[in-house]
C-alpha cells in the first residue's frame, strides 16, 4: 500500500453551536482534502464542543446553562449533524475520526464522548464511546460502549501500518515548535 496524508484538526468549534461547528468541520474537511489528506483526525467533543466548564466552575445558574446548551446541541448519531460531516468525507474522498458529544436519538436522557469513524466513501464505519469518563466528565458523560455490535469494525482501519513524515509538534504551552524524539 502507498503512502497517504493524515490531518490532525487543531481547531477550536464554534462553541456550543452543532451547526455552526458542522459547517467549520465540513470546510476543514474540504481544506484537508486539498491538501492531500487521506484521514482526518478532529479533536475529542469538537461538535459542539468539550463541556470543560464543569472541572472549573461552581455549579450555579450559569453552568447549568451552559449544561443545558451542550444538551440541546449535542450529536445524534445517526442524525443529520453526523450525516452532513459523513457526505462531505465521501465527497471529497477522505476517511475522518471525528469526536462529538452524543446523545441518545429522540429522548432527553445520557450523553457520551464520542468518537465517530468515517470511510472514505462517507459511510459511518463504526463509533466509540468512551467506555470511563474521566473526573468532571462524570457529571456529563456516561460509561459508554465500543459500538462494535453494530458497525463494521473492519471498516475503520482500510490503510496499513503509517509513518509520521513531520515529528514536529507545537506545544500547548508555549505554541513554540520542538521536535519529537524518533523511535
Amino acid at each position: 500500500m502507498g503512502s497517504f496524508t493524515v490531518a490532525a484538526v487543531q481547531a477550536a468549534p464554534v462553541f456550543l453551536d452543532r451547526d455552526a461547528t458542522v459547517e467549520k468541520a465540513v470546510g476543514l474537511i474540504g481544506q484537508a482534502a486539498d491538501a492531500g489528506a487521506g484521514l482526518i483526525g478532529f479533536p475529542e467533543g469538537f461538535v459542539p464542543g468539550h463541556p470543560g466548564w464543569v472541572e472549573l466552575l461552581p455549579l450555579d445558574g450559569r453552568t447549568l446553562a451552559l449544561s443545558e446548551r451542550l444538551f440541546k446541541n449535542a450529536v445524534e448519531v445517526p442524525g443529520d449533524a453526523i450525516d452532513t460531516i459523513a457526505r462531505a468525507c465521501g465527497e471529497q474522498g477522505v476517511a475522518a475520526v471525528v469526536g462529538i458529544c452524543e446523545r441518545r436519538p429522540h429522548t432527553t436522557g445520557t450523553l457520551w464522548n464520542t468518537q465517530v469513524y468515517i470511510d472514505a466513501d462517507g459511510a459511518i464505519a463504526n463509533k466509540h464511546q468512551k467506555f470511563v469518563p474521566t473526573i468532571g466528565e462524570r457529571l456529563v458523560h456516561g460509561p459508554g460502549t465500543t459500538g462494535s455490535e453494530k458497525y463494521d469494525v473492519s471498516a475503520v482501519a482500510t490503510f496499513g501500518p503509517t509513518k509520521l513524515a513531520n515529528r514536529s509538534v507545537v506545544t500547548a504551552t508555549s505554541g513554540r515548535r520542538r521536535a519529537k524524539p524518533r523511535t
